[in-house]
């Protein structure tokens, strides 16, 4: 046993994942999130920056960085599988742990396993970023288990200073780029990684930046892939932000007046992440609308004013 505990830790010092327990934390801040599109029975895990590039720290319009690591919380008998990259090259046979005996004897949730998928130590451009706006980091798929319970590990979970404690391991997620210090040469690296979100939270936090920087409601639509409706009421253009799982993928928008006789109907083909897209609706009449998304198969609903 103890031979194979110490293979085991030199097989984690070879992968260079060891970002610092409780190490001071950057003001630039990130988040991650997992997804589940169930047409391609894919997940993609994604990371949702809270700050803008440009920024003080980094001058340029995308952000770069070297060092990440995503830890992902799955069900016990979960098999993970064809993990893709989507920006910067990531372990594609990240480790599984936590059904050892060592965590089970020192009371660890044997209903969870937990894959730590670091990504290879060299610049990665991660293109330009928006506050609370994601960007799709790697895909995989994997069978085992409630899927719904496939999840970013949180750095508050028990696993993490177990891990710490038993193995010296840490499993905490992590994320540092050039937004996380000043440009100085002698900076130190700050951690960026706070926390993981969801979909609705990412959303709602989209509609709060939205609605500070403009005139009007931004209404938040129901559903498990909601979309926002802005400004209300309208002079003449709606904007729609909807989020994609993918990208490739056909969107189409009804407009009908409240007895439901279709005013207009337009047609998009949107990337995976947050998509903007704006309708002219100057030939309406003053008067309330229904706003209708269609979206995977699944439809949305909203209402607007027009003035």
């Amino acid at each position: 046993m103890k031979r194979l505990l110490i293979s085991f830790l030199i097989g984690w010092s070879l992968l260079g994942i060891r970002p610092a327990i409780g190490q001071s934390l950057s003001m630039n801040t990130v988040q991650y999130m997992v997804t589940y599109d169930a047409a391609l029975q894919q997940f993609t895990a994604w990371i949702v920056p809270q700050y803008d590039t440009p920024n003080l720290n980094n001058p340029e319009t995308s952000e770069y960085g070297v060092t990440a690591q995503v830890t992902l919380k799955t069900p016990r008998d979960f098999v993970l599988s064809e993990l893709k990259d989507k920006v910067g090259t990531w372990d594609k046979q990240p480790r599984k742990i936590g059904t050892e005996p060592i965590f089970r004897q020192a009371g660890a949730d044997p209903s969870f396993a937990y894959f730590i998928v670091g990504k290879t130590p060299m610049e990665t451009n991660y293109g330009s970023f928006k506050s609370g706006e994601p960007t799709p980091l790697f895909t995989f798929k994997g069978t085992g288990g409630d899927l719904t319970q496939v999840q970013v590990l949180s750095n508050q979970d028990a696993f993490v200073s177990l891990s710490d404690k038993l193995l010296s391991l840490n499993v905490s997620c992590s994320f540092y780029s050039r937004s996380g210090q000043s440009a100085h040469s002698a900076a130190r690296p700050l951690e960026q990684f706070h926390s993981n979100t969801r979909i609705i939270d990412m959303m709602k936090q989209i509609q709060h930046t939205t609605s500070a920087n403009m005139t009007g409601d931004v209404l938040l639509s129901d559903g498990e892939l909601p979309f926002l409706v802005y400004p209300n009421p309208s002079q003449g253009e709606i904007n729609l932000k909807v989020f994609s799982l993918r990208s490739f993928n056909p969107v189409t928008v009804l407009i009908l007046d409240l007895n439901g006789a279709q005013q207009r109907t337009e047609s998009f083909i949107v990337d995976a992440g947050i998509n903007t897209l704006s309708i002219h609706v100057p030939e309406l009449s003053t008067g309330s609308y229904l706003i209708k998304t269609r979206l995977d198969n699944k439809i949305f609903v909203n209402r607007f004013v027009k003035h």
